[in-house]
């Protein structure tokens, strides 16, 4: 009968399974162009072909994240800012919103609700004032910004963790702490405690234990975690398919994605169905060749010669 109960309280609210205990930590990793590593899996996954485009990293009852993945010579699709807002971040103002944690790319510091109150860019040594950020509103957090640690998946849980340089550590009292590394692009490491994940969805996935459903594979997340224009809180948001695609390396034309069909479509299964394909397929066939492209994760195959000259 226990065990009866157990299993009828997990299906009512997994927040009541053994699993999902106070003392619990999830941890998310996502960088590059992005590589992730969801709440529920144990190792990264470097097959993501997301748009570019906002995106919600997170979304749940407490915290809300989201970043904008956008394109550079060096990658595709890295975060180029990313945004906290919710309960961890602040009480509720009169309108029911709560404050925005900006960190700003290409080391262009941090914002709270548009007010710059970190950033030491463009000096040669940072004051204490522009090194440590202490939360004077209710003390929901704090953020360090300097010597950080380094992220332990990317280091094969090396002890001790070295320290590295350009690091954003955010501490929220409740209970999560982030890593954002500033490079070409930003990465970040979550540490949230299990407790205040709950209706969680976005990149790091669903947090109910099965890494298979998080979208991540054949699905992908092109639809389910591009946020609509009236939900964009981070600065500079674009809806997910509004971003030009040409870059000035010619890649929204359809030549110069064409010669990566194929093996995009050995990759994601789609072999034989060229003439049926849905719109869903045919926009994540489009990301893997687009990622292709410019120059982000790519399949391993080779691409074969381009065969059309057409124009989108």
């Amino acid at each position: 009968m226990g065990i009866q109960n157990c299993i009828e309280d997990c299906c009512e609210n997994r927040d009541l399974c053994p699993d999902r205990d106070s003392d619990g930590t999830a941890t998310c990793l996502i960088f590059g162009d992005p590589h992730i590593k969801g709440f529920d899996s144990l190792r990264t996954n470097k097959h993501t072909f997301s748009p570019m485009g906002t995106h919600f990293l997170v979304k749940s009852d407490y915290i809300t994240i989201q970043a904008n993945y956008a394109s550079s010579e060096h990658i595709k699709a890295q975060m180029e800012g990313i945004s906290f807002t919710g309960s961890l971040v602040s009480d509720a103002g009169d309108d029911g919103k709560h404050s925005v944690i900006s960190l700003l790319p290409n080391d262009g510091g941090v914002e709270i609700d548009g007010k710059v109150v970190m950033s030491c860019k463009e000096a040669d040594e940072c004051t204490a004032a522009e090194t440590f950020y202490d939360d004077p509103n209710g003390g929901h957090f704090n953020i360090t910004y300097g010597m950080g640690s380094d992220i332990p998946e990317l280091l094969q849980d090396q002890r001790p963790i070295p320290q590295r340089k350009n690091v954003y550590t955010i501490k929220f009292f409740q209970g999560a702490s982030f890593l954002v590394h500033e490079g070409h692009g930003q990465s970040i490491y979550m540490q949230i405690g299990t407790r205040l994940l709950s209706n969680v969805s976005g990149e790091c996935g669903n947090f109910n234990g099965n890494p298979d459903d998080d979208g991540h594979d054949r699905l992908d997340t092109a639809k389910t975690d591009c946020p609509s224009q009236a939900e964009i809180f981070t600065p500079g948001g674009v809806v997910c398919g509004d971003v030009d695609l040409n870059m000035g390396q010619g890649c929204k034309a359809y030549r110069k994605l064409h010669k990566f069909r194929p093996q995009c479509m050995r990759h994601l299964d789609m072999t034989g169905r060229d003439k049926n394909m849905d719109d869903d397929d045919f926009e994540l066939l489009k990301a893997c060749m687009t990622d292709c492209c410019l120059g982000g994760t790519c399949p391993d195959d080779k691409p074969e010669a381009d065969k059309s000259d057409e124009d989108y």
